[in-house]
């Protein structure tokens, strides 16, 4: 009788155990998805951006967009910006999430998490970076803070040619033949001037 009240009572210990290590498991879990679904910028609005400068590596110049009135321009060029690419920025800067956060700022992080060769974004006085992938995330550096997002458009904020000018619509040629001379009819051929000479 009484092996039958241990074994019981061992039992309901080990199911104690495993069901709590069960539950802790389900909120260290649930407590990531929080932490990976928080957003880096709150309350982004698109309309209040007059403003945006990205940093590549490798490329000289930085690309500064500015809002002039409702339309954006490229500085430093004489061009209407691509307004395609600025709205794929704003719509996507509002779905840059934080993720998992490794610490404050470190220099050993640029080679670390690739940010010497990767982006720098001032969005209207807001900076983040992005380095080299990592994993299954994008290191992120954040309020001097680096965290792994799970945020993968790191593509949006770049191009290939650096060219973010709007793309002007090529003009079709049209190949018309050339229209012959044509000679001009006998009537028309001038004869040269003779000189009579007088003869003494």
């Amino acid at each position: 009788m009484k092996k039958n009240i241990i074994f019981i009572i061992i039992f309901a210990v080990l199911a104690a155990a495993v069901y709590l290590g069960n539950r802790s498991s389900e909120n260290k879990a649930s407590e990531s998805m929080k932490k990976e679904s928080v957003k880096m910028i709150e309350n982004f609005q698109p309309e209040t951006v007059t403003s945006i400068k990205i940093s590549e590596s490798g490329k000289k110049e930085p690309v500064k967009l500015k809002k002039e009135g409702d339309a954006w321009k490229v500085e430093d060029k004489n061009c209407n910006a691509d307004m395609n690419l600025v709205d794929r920025i704003l719509k996507t800067v509002p779905e840059i999430r934080l993720g998992k956060k490794i610490g404050p700022w470190k220099k050993e992080y640029d080679e670390k998490y690739g940010f010497d060769k990767g982006l720098s974004i001032d969005v209207n006085g807001k900076l983040f970076a992005f380095g080299g992938k990592a994993g299954s995330g994008t290191p992120l550096k954040y309020n001097d803070t680096v965290y792994i997002s799970p945020f993968m458009k790191r593509y949006v904020f770049t191009k290939y040619d650096n060219n973010w000018c709007e793309k002007e619509e090529k003009k079709e040629e049209t190949n018309q033949p050339a229209t012959a001379q044509s000679s001009p009819s006998v009537s028309e051929k001038t004869e040269p001037s003779t000189v009579l000479k007088s003869v003494k």
